[in-house]
């Protein structure tokens, strides 16, 4: 983390008293902000520390203090997810031999577990950010190396994409999630003030980007937080853009927003934990079935297409993350196979879903998040997801599940759906739910929303 400490290091001398994160009611300087990262250093000094050591703290201050000590003692931070439940935490220590692990309650050393990853095996990653998990909705959360480089290059395509001169970043939440750890370190790295809260309040989010006067704030959330800050927003607020990233959103609130704040700009981010950045749409500017346009920097080729021409994405680029642990090391030259399905039209990509979200019916497959995407554009539909469910004629049929203030009927969607997409595509049920659950990364939690329809439990 050469580049990025060196940064910091030149912001603490050209302006130490400049604020550097004002997270909750608490504002740290520059300058106090170094004091207590040496400090922090100090007090690790003391213990002999393994290669790598978790991260597991409530608290966002505490834990890019720990964060950036680490790296000034040339350790590798792992980062873990305080709401996991105990037992996860505890598999996760067992399958990656961590032994020691910084809490709220402070340092955890030697725990009962064989050393998995070792400095012969860092060797292989040189300049590390830190080890993230994945984000997804099942199985055991999967560990992966992120290193400096490919977050400097996103940093740079962020860059072209501040268009207001916006000098404060925001990003509620805690650090284990990326795109809340990825906000932080682009704004200490290019010397703005980041704003941040333990847990999402959007009313004192927004009284805090209101707080300090000089503030232009570009806010990085994911859909639900967005539909959250609209209802409390007001224009004496600072906001001069929202990067969106997580799910594709819903076009009803691009309109608000702009009804709301017509000079705000919206980016909404395509990419996942391992890809870094993949496309970019400003201002819903590109197709509305699409997910944006390529970064220059991305290479994107689909391989195994079916009689569509739909094939699975694979991504070449200079922000990709570093490999799995315990897996291959992967460099920028090298593709990467995607769990996405998609192609590619006019520069723009369109998705066509997960390929574990894929449904089989009487033959077919039929790719959920394509018609999802379709429905939203309905007016009396807010959220949409198909799940599949056992018939013994067709193998599987198709089921909507839908939030919005209207009740529909099956006619309605069918009339609806009938000349955009195959009569095999249109579910074969719908259901109307109060509320969608969701992944920490915004996403619709596909497998919980399924499990607690066939229970019956929405």
């Amino acid at each position: 983390m050469n580049v990025i400490l060196e940064q910091l290091k030149t912001h603490t001398q050209n302006k130490p008293n400049d604020i550097a994160l004002h997270i909750d009611d608490e504002t740290i300087t520059y300058s106090q902000l170094n004091a207590r990262i040496t400090s922090a250093v100090e007090s690790l000094q003391k213990y002999s520390l393994n290669p790598v050591v978790a991260i597991n703290m409530k608290s966002p201050v505490q834990s890019i203090i720990c964060y950036l000590a680490l790296h000034r003692l040339h350790k590798v931070p792992m980062m873990m997810e305080g709401k996991w439940q105990s037992t996860i935490h505890r598999q996760l220590i067992e399958k990656y031999g961590i032994k020691d692990v910084i809490g709220d309650t402070g340092l955890m050393q030697n725990i009962d577990s064989p050393m998995f990853i070792d400095s012969t095996q860092l060797q292989h990653y040189p300049n590390l950010l830190h080890i993230g998990f994945t984000s997804g909705t099942t199985g055991l959360p999967k560990a992966y190396y992120r290193d400096e480089d490919s977050w400097l290059a996103s940093f740079e395509v962020n860059e072209m994409l501040m268009l207001k001169n916006e000098n404060a970043i925001a990003a509620p939440g805690p650090l284990s999630h990326s795109l809340t750890l990825y906000a932080l370190l682009f704004a200490l790295s290019s010397g703005r003030n980041f704003i941040g809260q333990t847990t999402f309040h959007p009313e004192k989010l927004l009284n805090q980007c209101h707080k300090i006067s000089s503030y232009k704030v570009a806010m990085f959330l994911v859909p639900t937080m967005i539909k959250s800050l609209l209802l409390v927003y007001n224009n004496e607020h600072t906001i001069q853009s929202f990067f969106s990233s997580g799910d594709k959103l819903h076009s009803s609130i691009f309109k608000k927003i702009k009804n709301q704040a017509n000079d705000i700009n919206l980016i909404e981010f395509f990419g996942t934990s391992e890809t870094s950045f993949i496309s970019y749409n400003l201002n819903q500017q590109a197709p509305v079935e699409s997910v944006g346009v390529l970064f220059p920097n991305v290479e994107l080729k689909t391989t195994n297409h079916d009689h569509n021409g739909i094939g699975t994405i694979c991504i070449k680029s200079n922000m990709m993350f570093s490999g799995y642990v315990s897996e291959q090391c992967i460099n920028n030259d090298e593709w990467f196979v995607t769990n996405d399905n998609g192609y590619v039209k006019e520069q723009y990509l369109y998705l066509t879903g997960r390929q574990q979200d894929m449904l089989i019916i009487g033959g077919q497959n039929i790719y959920p998040a394509h018609v999802e995407r379709l429905l939203t554009q309905s007016s009396s539909i807010d959220e949409a997801i198909i799940i599949g469910i056992p018939n013994e004629r067709f193998g599987q049929i198709g089921v909507l599940l839908y939030s919005g203030d209207v009740t529909l009927t099956h006619k309605n969607v069918k009339q609806f759906l009938k000349k955009k997409v195959k009569r095999y595509e249109i579910p074969s049920m719908i259901h109307h739910v109060e509320k969608m659950y969701y992944t920490v990364s915004g996403k619709i939690a596909r497998e919980k929303m399924m499990s607690m329809y066939l229970r019956g439990e929405l």
